[in-house]
């Protein structure tokens, strides 16, 4: 496939968040939850504007979306950040719960972020972060 590539960020935007046929046909498929590992992250623009566009073709079906932060050795690089823009997305999508790590995740705007969860009904649940598989001790 012969493909130009994109002539601006706006080109590039729309190349990256296009959902394919696979994407919407999973979700359709899918009967239970659909998770969304590191919508936050460096692709998460991209990824949250994907899940936006493939759910608006899923006929509102229920998303749950859950932020996992990756093993790694300091957290400075590539914390798992959410914030008001996370829940907007949410609402756009119809997802109902967003799960992340205790202590390990950036809530931006934290009051804003909560007032948006609670007023659009979306559960919001931190559990204790886990290495899988686990960490032998030394």
């Amino acid at each position: 496939m012969n493909q130009s590539p994109p002539r601006d960020d706006d080109e590039l935007e729309d190349l990256l968040s296009r959902p394919s046929s696979d994407v919407i046909d999973a979700l359709r498929r899918t009967p239970g939850d659909v998770v969304v590992l590191g919508a936050g992250g460096k692709m998460g623009p991209s990824l949250s504007a994907m899940l936006r566009r493939a759910a608006s073709l899923v006929e509102g079906k229920p998303l749950r979306l859950i932020k996992g932060s990756r093993r790694r050795k300091h957290m400075l690089y590539d914390v798992p950040v959410i914030g008001p823009q996370t829940i907007a997305v949410m609402r756009e999508t119809n997802a109902t719960a967003l799960s992340i790590d205790a202590g390990r995740t950036l809530l931006l705007d934290r009051t804003e972020l909560l007032r948006q969860a609670d007023a659009a009904q979306i559960a919001i649940i931190a559990q204790a972060h886990r290495e899988y598989p686990p960490q032998s001790p030394p």
